[in-house]
C-alpha cells in the first residue's frame, strides 16, 4: 500500500509537470474536493517529444480532475471513470490507469517491477502492436471475471524468458497469484509516459479479486486513485468534448451532494 502511494504522489508530480507527458492535449476537470459545483476548463500541453509505438497522438487527452480552489491536479475515482466514460459520446475509447509495484515471480529469483493496472481497451485505445499475442480482450475487462491475463513488456520478455517466441501460454506469478501471458509489448513500448518504464500490465477489473490492497477500490466514488487517457470519437473537439464531461461533472456532484 505505500508503494501505493507512493506512485500517486508520483503521478501527481508528473501530471503538475505537463511537459514531460507526450499526449498532445489534456482535459482537466475543475471539481472541487468534496463533489462542490463542477467547472469545466481546458489545459493544452506543449510537448516535448512523442511517444513510440502510440498511433494518432494528436487524438489522445488526459481526463484529470482539478482542485477547484487550489487548482491541483487530482486522482479519478473508477466510478468516476467509467461516468466520464460511459455517459458521454465524447471518446471512441478510454481506459483507466494505475500505477503499481508489483513482486513477480517466473520461476528464477523473484523480482519487484513497475507495472499499471489498467482498462481492457488500453493497447487498443493507444493503437499499440503487441510484438506478441494480443492485448486484453472485453471479457477479461468485467469486475469478477475468471481470467488472469496479463501483457509484459518487451525487456521482462528478453531478461526474464530469454525472448523466446512460445511465451505467450506461459505463466508467471504477480504478488503470490498465477498469471497468464497473453501478450508482449513493443520494444520501444514502455507506457503513456516519458518516464518510470513499465514491465507488466494488468487488467484492472482484477484488482479486487486478484491482488492484495484493493478492497472497495472498484466501487468507492470517494477512493482517488487513478488517471485516465481517452480518444476522442471521430468529429469531437476537445471543446465539445469539454462540455459534454462539464455535464455529467456536475451530476456527479450533484448525487454526491444529497
Amino acid at each position: 500500500m505505500e508503494a501505493l502511494l507512493q506512485d500517486l504522489k508520483y503521478a501527481t508530480r508528473q501530471l503538475l509537470r505537463s511537459p514531460g507527458f507526450a499526449l498532445v492535449a489534456t482535459l482537466t476537470l475543475a471539481v472541487g474536493i468534496g463533489a462542490n459545483t463542477a467547472l469545466f476548463s481546458l489545459a493544452t500541453a506543449i510537448l516535448a517529444r512523442p511517444l513510440p509505438e502510440i498511433a494518432a497522438p494528436e487524438g489522445l487527452v488526459w481526463i484529470t480532475p482539478v482542485d477547484s480552489r487550489r487548482g491541483h491536479p487530482l486522482m479519478l475515482s473508477y466510478p468516476d471513470f467509467l461516468d466520464y466514460r460511459d455517459s458521454t459520446q465524447a471518446f471512441g475509447e478510454a481506459s483507466a490507469i494505475a500505477h503499481v509495484d508489483f513482486a513477480i515471480s517466473t520461476g528464477g529469483e523473484p523480482a519487484r517491477v513497475r507495472g499499471m493496472l489498467v482498462s481492457g481497451d488500453y493497447f487498443r485505445m493507444l493503437g499499440v502492436r503487441l510484438a506478441l499475442g494480443r492485448g486484453f480482450l472485453p471479457d477479461e475487462d468485467v469486475i469478477g471475471a475468471a481470467n488472469s491475463a496479463v501483457v509484459i513488456s518487451y525487456r521482462l520478455w528478453q531478461e526474464r524468458f530469454g525472448g523466446d517466441p512460445k511465451v505467450i501460454g506461459r505463466r508467471m506469478a504477480i504478488d503470490g497469484q498465477p498469471f497468464t501471458i497473453v501478450g508482449v509489448a513493443p520494444q520501444r513500448f514502455n507506457g503513456t509516459e516519458h518516464s518510470e518504464p513499465r514491465d507488466v500490465w494488468v487488467p484492472i477489473s482484477l484488482a479486487e479479486t486478484r491482488l492484495p490492497g484493493f478492497v472497495n477500490f472498484l466501487k468507492s466514488r470517494d477512493t482517488w486513485w487513478l488517471t485516465a487517457v481517452g480518444r476522442l470519437a471521430p468529429g469531437v473537439s476537445i471543446e465539445r468534448a469539454n462540455a459534454a464531461l462539464s455535464t455529467v461533472a456536475a451530476r456527479i456532484a450533484k448525487a454526491d451532494s444529497a
